[in-house]
C-alpha cells in the first residue's frame, strides 16, 4: 500500500475514535469493567454494603450504653458577625 494512504486511514481512525470518545457515544455501548458482568458487579456491591453494616453493627455495639447524643436546636438566623449565646 501507499504510505500516505496509510496515513490518511489512520488519520481518519483517530480522529473518529476521539471524536466519538469526546462526545459520549461510548456511554452507549455495554461496558464490563474489568471483565466483570453487570451482575458481578452487583454482587460486589451488595458484598461491600453487607460489611459497611456489619462495621457499623460492631461500632454500635462497642459504643457506651449510656452514650448522650447531640442535638442542635435554633433559636434563629445568624449571620457574619453575629455575637451572643446562641453563637457559643
Amino acid at each position: 500500500m501507499n504510505i500516505k494512504l496509510i496515513r490518511k486511514v489512520s488519520t481518519a481512525v483517530v480522529s473518529i475514535a476521539t471524536v466519538v470518545s469526546l462526545s459520549g457515544a461510548g456511554a452507549l455501548l455495554p461496558l464490563t469493567v474489568h471483565g466483570a458482568t453487570l451482575e458481578e458487579q452487583i454482587n460486589a456491591l451488595l458484598a461491600q454494603i453487607a460489611a459497611l453494616q456489619a462495621q457499623i453493627a460492631a461500632q454500635e455495639a462497642a459504643a457506651p450504653s449510656g452514650t448522650a447524643s447531640a442535638t442542635l436546636t435554633s433559636s434563629g438566623d445568624l449571620t457574619l458577625g453575629s455575637k451572643g449565646a446562641a453563637v457559643k
